[in-house]
């Protein structure tokens, strides 16, 4: 956290207190408390390694993922009924496809280049300072959906 309070715009700084606050543990009497959400909740660190999927919080993206597919941020409660009836049958049919083995559609090929980038990268942690390493995984990953 050092590091990185020499290195951000004192603008960011209440954004890295809270980040402290809740997902590292701020510093009490020389130890750490524990944090909200302790690192191994949110840390991919392995799971990269092992080549699994980065995230673990399925429900955003199922919950993006029916956004998207509603095409409406506010449905009335008839148009969600209707639209939830329309994406379950076509996950239903998604589903007997793959119990049918047919293979599921395959990542893009943008994202398995950002996967491969940021295994390299996580796989050299140990031959980097911190600092580069942050700025490394930043310039592979986005914000957008």
């Amino acid at each position: 956290m050092d590091i990185l309070l020499d290195e951000l715009p004192e603008e960011i700084l209440p954004l890295l207190d809270w980040f402290e606050e809740n997902y590292i543990g701020r510093f009490h009497r020389n130890r750490r408390r524990n944090a909200r959400f302790p690192p191994n909740l949110w840390n991919v660190h392995e799971r990269v390694l092992n080549k699994n999927d980065k995230t673990n919080n399925y429900a955003a993206a199922a919950n993006r993922r029916l956004n998207v597919q509603m095409g409406v941020t506010n449905p009335t409660l008839w148009a969600f009924i209707s639209c939830l009836r329309k994406i379950q049958s076509g996950r239903d049919t998604f589903y007997c496809q793959l119990e049918a083995s047919k293979s599921p559609p395959k990542k893009q090929k943008q994202f398995l280049d950002v996967d491969k980038r940021i295994f390299k990268i996580v796989s050299n942690y140990n031959n980097r300072d911190i600092l580069t390493f942050l700025r490394c995984i930043a310039h592979n990953l986005s914000m957008t959906y």
